[in-house]
């Protein structure tokens, strides 16, 4: 085996490490959220490499992140409506935004993820 095959073969292990043990990862990232916020029922963000950015390079990231005070609220149908927006308002942003590798692998492109304290779901997410 050459180098690059080494190499290749390595990437493989690793892109698999994080699709095994990314959504673990993930629970006990917002398990700690979720313990200093205790009066939020869920979470939900956009996760996706945008299709078209302008000139710009398009990269994965997370766009968007909701929080719901209640169940009804967490359920509804249209989640842009019925959360509250806490992109760019703290901690939980930059819990995820340094945790891209893992969420890209773990929960896919072009997804929402929805987490309350008992459970992670992922939806495929049409955007743009």
């Amino acid at each position: 085996m050459n180098a690059l095959e080494r190499l290749k073969a390595k990437q493989k292990e690793y892109e698999a490490l994080l699709r095994a043990d990314g959504e673990t990862a993930i629970k006990d990232l917002l398990k700690g959220w979720f313990s200093e916020h205790p009066d939020t029922y869920g979470v939900k963000w956009a996760q996706y490499t945008p299709y078209f950015n302008d000139g710009d390079p398009c990269e994965f990231g997370v766009r968007g992140v909701y929080a719901f005070s209640s169940k009804e609220a967490f359920d509804a149908e249209n989640m842009w409506e019925a959360g509250k927006e806490i992109y760019g308002q703290g901690t939980l942003e930059a819990l995820l935004e340094s945790a891209e590798d893992v969420l890209r692998a773990a929960f896919g492109d072009h997804a929402v993820v929805s987490a309350t304290r008992e459970a992670v779901t992922v939806e495929v997410y049409a955007h743009e």
